[in-house]
């Protein structure tokens, strides 16, 4: 209950947040105007409107997990706040359990307006499919994961450092994929060692990236949909379990 409640006041002071719904319109502006362009480029409006769109929610959805995960505990912790919440009945994990919860709903309210903006766009344009729409959930999933990395980052640093090691994550995480093949050129055992570890260590960001298939109208398994919002899961219950453990280690007084 004291998740719940924590959760959904954290939810609605964010939402009052108007930069949220500026970067919102500036999204759906962004993908109206790649409509636009497409009618230059003979035959790949569809492409260049489900990319761009794709894409587009992508950024902007990441933003704000990167955004909201680094300053909803942080902001918490630097006012003092928390201090009148821990003297309540309100266990530690709770608290990280709540804010968490709020981050995730702010996360699915912005992507979901943008998401829904971006099918009705593309629906007039008669180009709408399914596959759409598996895109858009696991940019939510994606950005779920994110926003986990950043509060675990806050539990350790102020919200600025938090989102700039969230970033870093963040692109690295675009790039682990192509460990493998860099780790079997190397010769050095040592090199082969954090190579594995990192490709391991590291959340592999492009399993949520399906923007060139959906693009291209090729069919994207709803096997693998799930077992990718499924690994999306475990990996930010792993983030939000550390960051659990971190935080119950921390003295508020």
């Amino acid at each position: 209950m004291n998740i719940w409640t924590i959760g959904v006041n954290s939810f609605k002071r964010l939402m009052r947040s108007k930069i949220l719904y500026v970067m919102a319109v500036f999204c759906l502006i962004t993908i109206a105007y790649a409509s636009l362009y497409g009618t230059l480029t003979a035959g790949q409006e569809g492409k260049l409107m489900k990319d761009v769109g794709l894409a587009g929610i992508a950024a902007f959805s990441i933003l704000v997990a990167i955004l909201v995960g680094s300053t909803v505990v942080a902001k918490e912790i630097e006012s003092k706040t928390i201090q009148i919440l821990l003297a309540k009945p309100v266990k530690k994990h709770e608290f990280l359990l709540g804010e968490f919860l709020a981050a995730a709903l702010t996360i699915l309210m912005m992507t979901a307006i943008m998401g829904v903006g971006f099918l009705i766009i593309v629906a007039i344009k008669g180009i709408a499919t399914a596959a759409l729409v598996n895109g858009v959930v696991l940019v939510f999933f994606e950005a779920i994961l994110l926003a986990s990395i950043a509060i675990f980052f806050s539990t350790f640093f102020s919200g600025m450092v938090a989102s700039v090691f969230t970033f870093i994550i963040f692109v690295f995480g675009h790039l682990t994929y192509q460990l493998p093949f860099l780790v079997q050129r190397a010769g050095n055992v040592v090199v082969k060692f954090f190579g594995n570890l990192l490709y391991f260590a590291l959340p592999n960001l492009q399993y949520f990236n399906i923007r060139g298939p959906v693009a291209h109208n090729l069919n994207v398994p709803g096997s693998m949909i799930f077992a990718v919002i499924v690994y999306g899961l475990l990996y930010s219950s792993i983030m939000i379990l550390a960051s659990a453990l971190v935080f119950k280690s921390k003295d508020f007084a």
